[in-house]
């Protein structure tokens, strides 16, 4: 396969951002911990965020991978009784996040944390609404159920590089016998702290790094010809665009 040079996104108010457009931004971030090696310290940012019983949401690939026993030591190191539920399936149903629900009450959490893909991440976001505030995932689809309750502390840390799961307040649920994905979520859905680990990506296999790539990219696309698009928001399209293009040769090579 031969891949070519990526041109740069035009980063100018030109091309449907216009520059006399109202603009209302309210971000909110998590906090980012990010380095090689971070997912070490994910017992002491639990411990920060003041939780003795959290729990681990993962699934069976990353569990393999070893990611699961060393966030599950660190925290442990730090006196906390942490869990573990990887039953986390590929693109979540409400079925699987009413069973991450129950998993969490009968651990009595205090803490979600997020170890995988955009799936898990989606999942321990889901879980979180349902656990804490009650009905089913369907209800917060679009954000159409206001949520009245705080949520619990949640931590995500992705083994991937593409989804921006860790960034956002959406879950993309599967409907039951549609595959249609559904966004879920609500603002206060946000992780409080997101764990980027740059060893954890690399651990995974190379038809999943290509795709994360190739998720990046098209991320970076979608929010830069989105109507909604100004001149902020396409600063930030230009640098994921120039970041991941640049990925994409070494994520196709094979291993």
């Amino acid at each position: 396969m031969t891949i070519r040079s990526q041109p740069p996104l035009e980063t100018t108010a030109g091309s449907g951002a216009s520059s006399d457009r109202p603009i209302d931004i309210q971000p909110r971030l998590p906090r980012v911990v990010a380095g090689p090696g971070a997912l070490a310290r994910i017992g002491k940012i639990a411990r920060g965020l003041g939780a003795t019983r959290p729990l681990v949401f993962s699934d069976a690939g990353v569990r393999a991978a070893g990611h699961v026993d060393r966030a599950c030591a660190a925290l442990r190191a730090e006196g906390l009784a942490a869990e573990l539920w990887d039953g986390v399936a590929s693109d979540p149903t409400p079925d699987d996040v009413d069973r991450g629900v129950a998993a969490v009450r009968a651990h009595g959490s205090d803490l979600l944390i997020g170890l995988g893909g955009g799936s898990v991440l989606d999942c321990a976001r889901a879980v979180n609404l349902v656990a804490t505030n009650g009905g089913a995932i369907t209800d917060y689809l679009h954000r159409a159920r206001l949520v009245a309750t705080a949520l619990l502390p949640a931590i995500g840390v992705p083994t991937t590089a593409g989804t921006g799961s860790d960034a956002q307040s959406y879950a993309l649920i599967t409907a039951k016998g549609t595959r249609v994905k559904m966004a879920c979520g609500a603002r206060e859905a946000l992780f409080d702290v997101a764990v980027l680990d740059a060893d954890l990506p690399r651990t995974a296999p190379q038809s999943v790094a290509a795709a994360a790539v190739l998720d990046a990219i098209a991320h970076a696309v979608e929010s830069h010809v989105a109507t909604s698009a100004t001149v902020f928001s396409r600063l930030f399209s230009a640098e994921a665009w120039r970041l991941a293009s640049s990925s994409l040769a070494a994520a196709l090579i094979d291993d």
